[in-house]
Order: structure tokens, then sequence, then C-alpha cells
């Protein structure tokens, strides 16, 4: 038997995983420089396997989604997670608000909502946004930046009167 009594057992498994830990960024940058050299093999793996794995790859994302979205509902209600305006605490209707009313714009230059919660993770979570409710939201930009809670105002002034039928 050839017994070498300085080696130590070790799981190559649990090394492995250690090792990519110590090296990460090391592990990254052979990761990065390959793919850039074979985008194209790596975008048709990475399509095969999504086809492969559909189902898991759409509950992946969709709890991804959540946690992104409750990451950034929770950082602008002060842990909250209401609404800055009516109180709403149901998570599915609360969204994020440009105070300055410029959303339509920066989710243009952004391209989609989707991207200005991902603009707002990577940008530290950036002064000039609170929460609202979907109501409230779409209540200030129908009502000149002020949500209808806000202000009392009388069906005549809200409800345009119908066109001649």
């Amino acid at each position: 038997m050839n017994e070498q009594p300085f080696r130590k057992e070790y799981n190559q498994r649990e090394y492995s995983k250690e090792w990519h830990k110590k090296n990460k960024e090391h592990v990254n940058t052979i990761a990065r420089t390959y793919y850039h050299n074979h985008k194209e093999q790596a975008k048709l793996c990475m399509e095969r396997y999504r086809e492969k794995h559909k189902e898991q790859e759409q509950k992946r994302r969709r709890e991804w989604s959540r946690k992104r979205k409750l990451l950034i509902i929770e950082h602008y209600s002060n842990g909250k997670n209401i609404c800055n305006c009516c109180g709403e605490k149901h998570i599915v209707f609360l969204t994020i608000d440009h105070i300055n009313n410029d959303g339509a714009e920066h989710r243009k230059k952004l391209g989609s909502a989707a991207h200005v919660y991902n603009w707002l993770i990577r940008n530290n979570f950036p002064e000039g946004y609170q929460v609202l409710c979907y109501n409230c939201n779409c209540g200030r930009y129908k009502n000149g930046g002020v949500c209808p809670h806000k202000q009392e105002l009388s069906v005549n002034e809200y409800i345009p009167l119908p066109i001649n039928s």
C-alpha cells in the first residue's frame, strides 16, 4: 500500500469550492475573457440551457425580480413598505415614483421601466424617488404632479365633459 502520511485526506469538491471562493476575481477574469473570445458559442450554450430548463429559469427570474423590487421598495420607504401618499401596503401595488415627474424621460433614456430598478441599485439608491401605489402614481401623472388624495377635486374639475355624440 502506497500511503503518504504527510498527505491529508480531502474532498475534491470542497477543495474546489474553497479555491473558487478565495480566487473569485481570478475566476471571473478567466470567465469574462473566455466569454469575450467565444461570444457566439457562449450565447448558443446559454440559449440551449434556458430552453432546456425553461420553467426553472422563469421561476428564477421571477424570484430575482421580486427580490430586486422588494429591496428597492424597502429602501425608499425606509423599511415600511407602504405608499408614501395613501398608505397602501400590498407589495404588488407599490412602485417607484420620480419625485420630479421626469420618469418618462428617465425610462426612455434607460430603455425600459425594468432598467430603472437596475439603475437605482447600481447607483446606490440616489435621492429623488419615492414609493407610491399605482393609483397614486397614475393620479399624480393625470393631475399635474399632485396626487388626487392630496387635493380635493369636484367631479366637474376632474372628469372631462362628454363631447357631443
